[in-house]
């Protein structure tokens, strides 16, 4: 799913959206996500922006040994993407 609407909030994948980080930090894709123990738990496999706040609003993690199933957490908040 590209797209995702929430009381009225449009989201979309950053990976889809031609956007990209305006500061290379914000842009999570590919970094190890880790439990409070300090376990990794997976890696963010994409992130899904805020069109018109331009915030990162969820994080999907692909978890489990071959990182089949995805998880959508909440973002970090306060990104920002250059050309939103």
């Amino acid at each position: 799913m590209t797209q995702q609407r929430r009381a009225g909030t449009q989201l979309i994948r950053l990976g889809h959206s031609g956007f990209v980080a305006a500061v290379p930090e914000v842009d999570l894709r590919g970094r190890g996500v880790y439990d409070p123990e300090g376990q990794r738990m997976g890696d963010v496999e994409e992130l899904y922006i805020d069109r018109q706040q331009r915030e990162v609003r969820f994080v999907e993690v692909g978890v489990g040994g071959s990182g089949d199933r995805r998880e959508a957490l909440p973002g970090p908040g306060g990104g920002r993407c250059g050309g939103c």
